[in-house]
């Protein structure tokens, strides 16, 4: 059991792993090869994680999604809300929603909306607009 102390020193100062730029997905036998660039947003639906390609493509993956969403660039991947980690090369814009956070438009279209709490919206504009 660390003290937070102990805790704090035990993981200052390691550096975070360097985001890649291929995330490899179970296939069969096999696994499968997809381009983070390529990639408009990931999410969960019914316990399965998809990921949508800007292209329109669609693959199903059996990772969970934070697991996911550690190997990717903070840069350039946001997580939007507890099932969906978004690409800022796919967000359109957003609406502000009084007293509640955002509504994002993302390109693929999303099966759901996307609202960004209040608490993270803040963070969602600096992010967009960093990347910009």
């Amino acid at each position: 059991m660390y003290r937070s102390s102990e805790w704090l020193n035990s993981t200052a100062g390691k550096p975070k792993p360097a985001p890649v730029l291929y995330l490899f997905i179970p296939d069969g036998k096999g696994e499968k090869k997809i381009a983070t660039a390529a990639i408009a947003y990931i999410y969960v639906e019914n316990g399965t994680t998809y990921i949508q390609h800007h292209n329109s493509d669609l693959d199903v993956c059996f990772i969970a999604l934070d697991s996911i969403y550690k190997k990717l660039d903070e840069a350039s991947f946001f997580k939007a809300t507890r099932s969906y980690i978004v690409s800022s090369a796919a967000v359109e814009g957003y609406v502000k929603i009084p007293h509640k956070g955002l509504k994002v438009r993302l390109q693929p279209e999303t099966p759901e909306p996307i609202n960004v709490s209040r608490s993270k919206a803040p963070l969602f504009i600096d992010w967009l607009k960093t990347d910009s």
